[in-house]
């Protein structure tokens, strides 16, 4: 069972922090290579790749929630931080 974020460690939650960046920045650099690459074949195949690019350009809609928990974290430790 998940504990809410007012129910962590200061330490649980700065491990949650690190982890959740990782994931966000490993995210970005697969997003932008697959934009990369789509781009590429839109230009060496010259055909409509549009349907293919929907899913690219939602991924960053899919995250949203974890953005906004990463938030959270950081709100949660700075507040412990200032007490």
């Amino acid at each position: 069972m998940s504990k809410t974020v007012s129910e962590l460690t200061t330490e649980q939650l700065i491990k949650r922090k690190q982890l959740l960046k990782g994931v966000l920045i490993g995210s970005a650099i697969v997003w932008f290579s697959l934009i990369g690459a789509i781009f590429f074949l839109l230009i060496k195949k010259s055909n409509s790749f549009l349907p293919g690019m929907i899913p690219v350009f939602a991924l960053p809609v899919v995250l949203m929630p974890l953005f906004i928990h990463l938030g959270q974290l950081s709100k949660e430790i700075k507040s412990r931080k200032e007490n």
